[in-house]
Order: structure tokens, then C-alpha cells, then sequence
């Protein structure tokens, strides 16, 4: 499974783990289940790889080397020739990431809750790994 489709999981998870009717259904639960095996390690694993970007491409003080950081903001420092590069860097690791493929371990529910509607393109990307494959599953509408 590609990267970017386990990003559109993870968005999915998120989505219905903000609504409270859906909170307590199996398929929220299957998502939770499923994040905590496959996705938390290569989130962590992609996150790394762009907080190496921001790092190296950080200011630095010139007499001690530490690493300039914006205590308001939160974040490095930058020149605007250091942004560039982890803008450009940044891009070209997701893309680079959204193509690489992972292998995963499904985590099944067996029923999509009444009254919740999901598009063509999420029910596929949860085919086969949260839901069921069924050449009847539909979304299902109100």
C-alpha cells in the first residue's frame, strides 16, 4: 500500500474520530487498531526525515553553533536561501515518500455505522484493510 494512501487512512481516522456519533463505532475502532500497528512507526519514521531538513538547513549561532530557534513561533531560524532549500528538500521527500510502498497488517470491521457517508475514492482505500472486500459495499446514504 502507498504512503499516500495510508495518509488518506490516517485522514479518514481523524475525521471520524472528531465526530462524537462516531466515536464509539467498531470502525473508528478497527481505524485505531490499525493506526497503532502500521501507521505511528512510519509516520515517525517520515517525520525524522523532515525534521533532519528543518535542522540542517537551520541557522546556526556563528560562536557556538547552536541551532537559532524562535521561541515565539516555535521554530527554527532560516536565511531565505536555508528556507528555500528545506521548502524544496520537504517536497521532494514526500513525493518521494507518497510513492514508496509498505506492506500492512489489515485490521477488519465488518460494518460501516448507519448514517455515515463515505465517498467512492475513501471506501477504496479502506477496502481490504478496515473494511471487507464486498463488490456490494456501497457508501451509505441517510
Amino acid at each position: 500500500m502507498k504512503f499516500k494512501q495510508l495518509k488518506q487512512i490516517d485522514a479518514i481516522y481523524g475525521k471520524l474520530l472528531a465526530d462524537e456519533k462516531y466515536k464509539q463505532t467498531k470502525i473508528v475502532y478497527a481505524l485505531k487498531r490499525f493506526s497503532e500497528k502500521n501507521l505511528v512507526k512510519m509516520f515517525g519514521d517520515y517525520n525524522k526525515e523532515l525534521e533532519d531538513i528543518r535542522i540542517d538547513n537551520a541557522l546556526t549561532d556563528k560562536d557556538t553553533q547552536a541551532i537559532l530557534y524562535e521561541e515565539k513561533g516555535g521554530s527554527y531560524k532560516y536565511s531565505k536561501e536555508g528556507l528555500k532549500a528545506v521548502l524544496k528538500k520537504t517536497r521532494e521527500v514526500s513525493e518521494e515518500w507518497n510513492e514508496k510502498e509498505f506492506e500492512v497488517e489489515p485490521f477488519i470491521c465488518k460494518e460501516i455505522p448507519k448514517g455515515l457517508i463515505l465517498e467512492e475514492d475513501e471506501l477504496e482505500v479502506l477496502e481490504g484493510v478496515i473494511l471487507e472486500k464486498s463488490v456490494d459495499l456501497k457508501p451509505v446514504k441517510n
